[in-house]
Formats: structure tokens, sequence, C-alpha cells
């Protein structure tokens, strides 16, 4: 949960779908209602501009003036790790990175990527992982091994479940 007055910056959603909205369910989720300011933006370049993750560098640098961030969480390590990296090393913002296996892996297929992993991770305040076998994926990491750990994600019921008392009325 975020604290109130906090500032989330977050892609534009090309279709409500995602939130389920064109289909009448409720997913129990309202933006406006939130305690905290969500700040809706164009995050990547098209394909053909490249590096791609250089517009999320741009929307944080016209945005920072006015939000001077304590700390940015990133919600993955490429792309958009090279962003918190940059603010890291020009602004003196830490940053949390959040970590899923598939990210390790793809990252570690390339020799830029991985070089640049071992980068991000090592600069990274805090680095949050989803299971003991990502932790795993990171080990041999100089300067990570002391600031990782193990969240697991908290399963929610799909938003196409119907709820408990839809399912109650419906065998009555």
């Amino acid at each position: 949960e975020l604290a109130p007055g906090a500032i989330v910056v977050a892609p534009l959603l090309s279709d409500s779908a995602l939130f389920g909205s064109d289909f009448g369910i409720d997913v129990g989720f309202s933006e406006a209602s939130q305690p905290y300011t969500i700040i809706r933006k164009k995050l990547l370049w098209g394909k053909f501009i490249w590096p791609r993750w250089t517009r999320a560098f741009f929307v944080l640098l016209s945005i920072y003036p006015k939000v001077r961030p304590d700390i940015i969480f990133c919600p993955s390590v490429l792309p958009l790790g090279y962003v918190v990296l940059l603010f890291k090393l020009i602004f003196r913002v830490p940053y949390i990175i959040n970590l899923h296996g598939l990210d390790v892996k793809l990252a570690k297929r390339n020799l830029w990527k991985k070089f640049m992993l071992k980068i991000i991770l090592r600069y990274a305040k805090l680095i949050i992982v989803n299971s003991k076998f990502t932790l795993k994926l990171l080990t041999g990491i100089k300067g990570a091994e002391k600031k990782i750990g193990v969240l697991y994600p908290c399963p929610q019921p799909p938003v196409w479940a119907p709820k408990p008392e839809d399912l109650h009325n419906k065998i009555n």
C-alpha cells in the first residue's frame, strides 16, 4: 500500500478493457479514489526510435522539479532500470527494483543486458524478488546480495470470477 501523497507514474492505458470496464466487470479499483496521485504518460517510444526507454527518462525529468521524489520504485529491471539508474547518478534519488525470474533470464541472454543488470542492481537501494528461484538467479552479483528480499505475490481472485454473493444467489 502506498502512502498518502505518493505519486505514481504509470503507462497510458491503450484500452480500458485492461481493467475490465468494457465488460461491465467491477475490479474494485478506481484511480480517482486512491489517496495518491497517478500520472499516466506514454513511457516508451515507438518501434522506430531507439533506445525506446529514453521517453520515460524525459517524462520523469519533466515532472522531477515539481515532485522531487525521496525514492523511486521500478517495476522492471529493463528497460526502466536504465531510467532509474540515470536518476540515481544525476539526482542521487535512490530506487527500489522489483524482479521476476523472466526479467533476469531475459537479461542474462545478452552480454550488454547482463552487464547492465549487474550495474542497475548494484546501485539499487533494495531489490525485491518474487520467489526463491529468482533469488538463486541473482547469486554472484556483487553488491546486490545484501539488498535482496523475497516478497511472494499475494494471489487475488481473478476479476472475472463471480463474487461469493453472486454464486449464493444463483444456487438459491
